[in-house]
């Protein structure tokens, strides 16, 4: 996957995050519950860590300015 997709994808999600938390939505109960059901996806097993850690970063970006 390209650079530049890689960080678009980061992008959409760090804002998806950012609107559900405008929405009152408990994003870091979110990120949690998306990786448990990643985990256990055997379609996305391959890529659940990865996933994982991209949630968690996308998360835990949210509670710095910027």
């Amino acid at each position: 996957m390209s650079e530049d997709r890689v960080k678009a994808l980061e992008t959409a999600l760090r804002y998806v995050l950012i609107e559900a938390r405008s929405k009152g939505i408990d994003v870091d109960a979110l990120a949690d519950a998306v990786a448990d059901r990643l985990v256990r996806d055997p379609v996305a097993s391959g890529l659940a860590a990865e996933a994982v850690i991209a949630i968690e970063v996308a998360a835990d970006g949210l509670h710095y300015p910027g």
